[in-house]
């Protein structure tokens, strides 16, 4: 007879608390951060407020772990692209890497824009700044200029652009993003 097999604890928290991260970023994206309280969420995940807080203490740590899930995935995408040997190759495959992150999560990206209350919070850039000196990195050279490093800090703050654009599909809007993006990032 065959086996079945259990999940462990650490695995049931972990699969609780990404189902609380993607239900959360979705609500925050429609209701606003304010908008979305921690019973909202609770309530939407058929939990008690309780339950929430064992896992996250608060709001802002919830969005504040959605942000660096999203960071350390493109950072992976980033790393399997350094080992590129062409320089156009590996900008091209940033580029589409970004593109790709933008669109993907569009509608988080309209909300941290746009939400007052989310631009009060303390930036989770300002805690990953090597980010922007990693794509440099990998996209120029080991020892990137600093109008390189610049000029790729302007591609991901570009993103905010997006929220300008609802009415386009992604279909349409990712050649528009793309060749920005390599204008943006043609410096020598």
């Amino acid at each position: 007879m065959a086996r079945v097999a259990r999940t462990t604890r650490s695995e049931q928290t972990a699969q609780a608390k990404q189902r609380i991260l993607e239900v959360a970023g979705t609500m925050f994206a429609e209701h606003g951060y304010d908008g979305t309280s921690m019973q909202d969420v609770a309530t939407e995940l058929g939990l008690t407020r309780a339950a929430l807080y064992y896992h996250y203490s608060s709001k802002a740590d919830i969005l504040s772990e959605i942000i660096e899930a999203e960071t350390s995935q493109f950072l992976a995408t980033l790393e399997t692209i350094s080992a590129i040997k062409s320089r156009t190759a590996r900008m091209d495959a940033t580029i589409t890497a970004l593109v790709a992150a933008g669109l993907n999560q569009r509608l988080r990206i309209v909300f941290l824009v746009s939400d007052p209350a989310v631009s009060a919070l303390p930036s989770p850039a300002n805690g990953r700044p090597d980010v922007f000196d990693r794509v440099a990195k990998v996209i120029y050279s080991e020892t990137p200029t600093p109008e390189q490093v610049f000029a790729v800090t302007a591609a991901f703050m570009s993103f905010a652009a997006i929220s300008t654009f609802p009415h386009l599909t992604d279909e349409q809007l990712s050649p528009i993003m793309t060749r920005a993006l390599h204008r943006l990032l043609r410096v020598r």
